[in-house]
């Protein structure tokens, strides 16, 4: 074999050599790079799974608090006995009897909820409501007047009287022309 020959054979064995380990190089790369992909995909549900975790959680923590507050609504709802005795000798002065002292209470529930307002504060409001009558308040009243301002015995229901005049009045106050006229219960006509 010649020098030439020797040389070239030299050149042709390095060049396999160098060829091998590019071709090992670009299969190292390309198994490294699908291996990333793999792990980032794998990495990328992990990930969703935490964020679906945590969103989770954050639901669960937000129905326990509106648990909570509504357990706190509830609670508020347990009106006192002296609540329901102011409001029972309003309804007493306002109507003489039971079905027109109840409705009255329905009036000072709605505004109660629709003013953010206690029943006190309602009843307290200047020139809405007759003086409270001092007088002893029968069990049924007080029954009939605390049901009404927990919302279990309502007469006008989804109407929301907010106001009334006594029936016997010729001429009604100018805002009974804005209202709804509900109808007359224990000599007063309501409006919503």
């Amino acid at each position: 074999m010649s020098r030439k020959e020797r040389v070239l054979k030299k050149i042709n064995k390095k060049l396999t050599t160098l060829v091998k380990y590019i071709l090992f190089l670009a299969v190292f790369v390309i198994v490294t790079m699908l291996l990333s992909i793999v792990l980032y995909v794998k990495f990328m549900k992990i990930e969703k799974q935490q964020i679906d975790t945590l969103n989770s959680i954050n639901d669960l923590r937000q129905e326990i608090k509106d648990l909570q507050q509504n357990q706190v609504k509830e609670e508020k709802k347990e009106i006192q006995d002296s609540t329901v005795e102011a409001v029972a000798k309003v309804c007493i002065a306002e109507s003489a009897d039971l079905q027109g002292q109840m409705a009255v209470a329905e009036v000072v529930k709605n505004r109660a909820e629709m003013w953010d307002m206690t029943f006190e504060e309602v009843i307290g409001e200047p020139y809405q409501f007759a003086e409270p009558r001092e007088c002893e308040v029968p069990h049924n009243i007080m029954y009939s007047v605390r049901r009404v301002l927990e919302g279990k015995s309502l007469h006008f229901g989804e109407d929301k009287a907010t106001h009334f005049v006594a029936d016997w009045m010729e001429d009604k106050p100018s805002w009974t022309e804005n209202k709804k006229d509900l109808g007359v219960v224990g000599g007063n006509r309501f409006y919503g």
